[in-house]
């Protein structure tokens, strides 16, 4: 006599956790057990108000699948006992906030993708005013890898900048404070220039005028954790 197989899903929290446990055991320098636990355990309590809610499973998802880019830009090995207690907090707000608020409208994601390609229209331009060395289709290439990464952050927003629209001071912040990113800048110029040129040494005095042949295989554009940065008040920059 045949047994039958209970095929069901694990519910939609235990789906959200397994994506931290599988992210944790992913990382290079894995944290120590007693902060893995205390992560997963944190995460677990903010994400567990009203299972019950209608649009519940669709939050998991939303979490689960942002949790797996976050992770992957900023898993933070070689922490402090405060960085990973900051690091900690961090997730909580964004755990609690997506329980919080109601998620976008279609039209409020529209907008937003909108946005977001003029901003990368804008950081082209001045890629390319930056690093005349650059061709016109490595720039291009960073532009869609930016879009990519910006419409999957847009569609399952974990991180608070990527649920509205932006507005119009957030816009201007970041339009303003593009520029400011001078260490990120310093390594793409570093990176893009040598790693072309097969060079470690930053006196070497090879004319930097001459556009490379290919795209180099790094973000040109800054990603989402800089967008967050950019659009900040000042106050948080400092």
């Amino acid at each position: 006599m045949s047994q039958s197989v209970d095929c069901a899903e694990p519910p939609p929290l235990e789906q959200a956790l397994a994506a931290v446990r599988d992210g944790m055991a992913r990382s290079p320098a894995s944290w120590p057990d007693t902060w893995q636990r205390e992560y997963l355990a944190t995460i677990g309590e903010a994400l567990s108000s009203d299972p019950n809610r209608p649009d519940y499973p669709a939050r998991m998802e939303v979490f689960r699948r942002g949790f797996a880019r976050y992770w992957a830009q900023a898993q933070g090995s070689g922490l402090t006992q405060v960085e990973y207690d900051l690091r900690k907090a961090e997730m909580r707000w964004y755990c609690e906030t997506l329980m919080a608020e109601g998620p976008a409208s279609a039209s409020e994601k529209a907008v937003l993708k909108g946005q977001l390609r003029d901003l990368c229209d804008y950081a082209a331009e001045y890629l390319k005013g930056r690093f005349p060395f650059l061709t016109p289709e490595c720039v291009e290439e960073a532009k869609k890898a930016a879009l990519a990464e910006f419409d999957q952050e847009v569609d399952s927003p974990l991180l608070l900048i990527f649920r509205r629209p932006l507005s119009e001071d957030q816009l201007r912040a970041i339009r303003a404070n593009w520029g400011r990113l001078h260490k990120r800048w310093y390594f793409i110029w570093r990176e893009v220039r040598y790693a072309g040129a097969g060079k470690s040494d930053l006196r070497d005095p090879q004319d930097l005028s001459s556009p490379l042949p290919a795209c180099q295989t790094m973000p040109l554009l800054p990603a989402s954790d800089d967008l967050a940065y950019l659009g900040a008040p000042a106050a948080v920059r400092r």
